[in-house]
């Protein structure tokens, strides 16, 4: 999943052009493919999980 979220993220910046592209930091980009997903791998799919087990619990 980290992965096609990734690819979506570098999908829309090459649609938006190189102007869009150039009003972020190179480090806002790196920040959103590395960090960022982590951080949704880490907290969102472990709740997600969490979630989906305790409904199938019930």
């Amino acid at each position: 999943m980290c992965t096609e979220i990734r690819k979506d993220i570098v999908k829309r910046i090459e649609r938006s052009g190189g102007v869009h592209f150039g009003s972020k930091s190179v480090s806002a980009y790196t920040s959103w493919l590395t960090n960022d997903i982590n951080t949704i791998r880490d907290l969102g799919f472990e709740t997600l999980e969490l979630m989906i087990s305790q409904a199938l619990y019930i």
